[in-house]
Formats: C-alpha cells, sequence, structure tokens
C-alpha cells in the first residue's frame, strides 16, 4: 500500500542587489542563495513533484537545488524558474525523478543568478509518495 505525503516550506524571502526594488514585507536577503531544510519521515518511492510560488522573475539563469543536486528533472532544458513577468506572482510545477529525495533531511535552494532580477520566493510545496509503514 502506498501514501501520499507533502511538506509546505514557506520561504518568503526577496532575492537581490537593491532592497528598495520590490515593496514587500519580506526579509531581504542580497545576493545570498536561501536554503530550507524539510523532513521525510518514510523512504520516498519513485517520483512527485514540487510547486513554487515566484515573484518578478525576468531573466531565467535561478538555479533551483533538491540535496544540492541541480534541479533538472530528466528534462533537456530548465524551464522551472523561467520569466514571470514584471510584478507578477506564478506558480510553477516540476516533476520530481525517483531519486531527489531520500527518507530524512532534505534540503531545497534557491541561487539568484548573479547580476540578475531581484525576486521574491514565496511557499515550495514538496509532493511525494512513501510505502506506507502499517500496510501490506
Amino acid at each position: 500500500m502506498w501514501m501520499s505525503d507533502f511538506d509546505v516550506i514557506v520561504f518568503n524571502e526577496h532575492l537581490g542587489d537593491n532592497i528598495g526594488d520590490i515593496n514587500t514585507p519580506f526579509p531581504f536577503r542580497g545576493d545570498l542563495s536561501s536554503e530550507k531544510t524539510f523532513f521525510i519521515p518514510y523512504e520516498p518511492r519513485g517520483s512527485g513533484y514540487l510547486t513554487m510560488q515566484v515573484y518578478d522573475v525576468q531573466y531565467q539563469n535561478h538555479k533551483v537545488f533538491l540535496n544540492n543536486s541541480s534541479f533538472l528533472c530528466g528534462y533537456g532544458t530548465h524551464e522551472f524558474m523561467n520569466k514571470t513577468g514584471r510584478n507578477r506572482w506564478r506558480v510553477t510545477m516540476q516533476k520530481l525523478n525517483h531519486t531527489s529525495l531520500k527518507m530524512g533531511d532534505n534540503t531545497i535552494q534557491i541561487q539568484r543568478a548573479s547580476g540578475s532580477d531581484n525576486i521574491l520566493i514565496g511557499t515550495i510545496v514538496v509532493n511525494w509518495r512513501s510505502k506506507c509503514p502499517w500496510g501490506p
């Protein structure tokens, strides 16, 4: 028996080189990357998916990493952080391959492309499947 599970990871951070570029209550992190940890209690199996809220993305060179691996998910081109347009929120979904997640602590990291736009990272939701520990 399989079960589906998820975690909501709240970033609510402003990445960029200009604190005044976006009027937001989100904390300004500057040019730093931002990383959060989440916990998976049982061995994940098969593929999952990730949804992510981003604001004001105008360039495509920002990077997303899961457990220190580039987030490519088997597709030829990384379009996950593609343009949202000026002053717009976008929610995007990306399939995760079966090796992206692990039982225990997992990390997700957003790296802002050097010299590019100021962006907001909202909430990220990671979904996965695990074998039910109390089932057959």
